[in-house]
């Protein structure tokens, strides 16, 4: 029978050591893929923003401070995520579950759970409200320039094409 401590020590340890044995290409090329889709680079969105920057804009330390404070969020993320993953028996490559159940149990169990709940979820919405923004630029903004309308027009044939095009995918 473990501590509380020496639980919460395997933890962390499960979390911040590496097992360089099972690094491969596979792993940099799923590594890679993530930093894109994390920064935003995938989506396009990066290179839209990149065109409302000022001429005096110093784009590699910019970079590099949007590259960290992604890695920083990620990792406190993973701290506060993880040790109640393997506190509550769960497998960390679960997916959505993680969020949903997870740190629903994790509310659940702790003093004043609901009001942290409400308003972490609250918070959910609101990165998953400015992620869905920030894929709406690059259509927006090649509608508004590939026809010639105005911002406001652009949006809306984004949106109109964006719901079509989700609604065959659904209906396919």
């Amino acid at each position: 029978v473990r501590s509380r401590r020496q639980r919460q020590m395997c933890i962390r340890d499960r979390y911040t050591r590496v097992d360089f044995s099972v690094i491969n290409a596979k792993t940099f090329l799923i590594a890679l893929g993530q930093c894109f889709f994390s920064v935003g680079i995938a989506s396009g969105g990066a290179f839209v923003y990149g065109s409302y920057l000022k001429k005096d804009s110093n784009i590699p330390a910019d970079g590099l401070m949007v590259i960290g404070f992604d890695t920083l969020a990620a990792l406190i993320a993973g701290f506060a995520i993880f040790p109640a993953v393997f506190a509550l028996g769960l497998k960390p490559d679960s997916g959505s579950n993680l969020l949903f159940i997870t740190m629903s149990n994790v509310f659940m169990n702790m003093p004043f759970g609901r009001v942290f709940g409400v308003l972490f979820f609250m918070l959910m919405f609101f990165a998953a409200l400015s992620s869905a923004l920030g894929y709406l630029e690059p259509v927006s903004s090649s509608f508004s320039e590939l026809l010639k309308v105005s911002r406001a027009k652009g949006v809306l044939y984004a949106l109109a094409s964006i719901f079509i095009v989700g609604l065959l995918t659904i209906f396919g």
